[in-house]
């Protein structure tokens, strides 16, 4: 039995960047250096970027899934600091019963795991890496600009990343654009 569709539906190609503030904190990878509190790094606040493509499906109106990756970079004067993730991406709206506007706000989820540095800039050095880091993110978007099967508004989102020596956080604040592959 097919599911009626009155906004989403079907395959779904999706992508999520903007600029992002975050900062970074780390010990190097050297077994002797890892959790050494004198080694460990810290970038202070940082300004940078993010982007998450990702492909996935549209359930019903109100929940799409998708797999994606996460990649950004944040750095100031002393400091940067790149990451990549892999990502299990979730898409909820919860007040698409309301109706009228609400129908297009939205909040996400992603889960995952990848790895992230931090460099010196002068020298480029490495100085602190993550190892396989953990990745939690939320977000909330609203999607108001819907043309034939493409949509897509505004995005707010936090994300963490960690693991036992390493942490990670940025907040970024962009776009997101949709492509719904059946058009309701």
């Amino acid at each position: 039995m097919a599911v009626e569709t009155e906004r989403r539906g079907g395959f779904v190609l999706g992508l999520i960047m903007g600029p992002a503030l975050g900062w970074a904190t780390g010990n190097p990878s050297d077994k002797g250096k890892r959790d050494d509190p004198a080694f460990e790094q810290d970038t202070g606040l940082a300004f940078g970027y993010r982007v998450t493509p990702f492909l996935g499906g549209a359930l019903t109106d109100w929940f799409t899934f998708g797999l994606g990756m996460s990649f950004g970079t944040l750095g100031n004067g002393d400091y940067s600091s790149g990451m990549g993730t892999f990502v299990f991406h979730l898409e909820a709206f919860p007040l698409y019963g309301q109706g009228g506007v609400y129908r297009d706000l939205g909040l996400t989820a992603d889960f995952g795991a990848g790895a992230s540095s931090i460099r010196t800039k002068s020298p480029d050095e490495k100085v602190a890496e993550s190892g396989v880091m953990s990745s939690v993110g939320l977000g909330a978007f609203w999607e108001p600009v819907q043309v034939w099967q493409l949509a897509g508004g505004p995005y707010v989102g936090y994300q963490h990343n960690w693991s036992r020596w390493y942490s990670r956080h940025d907040v970024t604040f962009g776009l997101r654009v949709m492509f719904y592959g059946v058009q309701p």
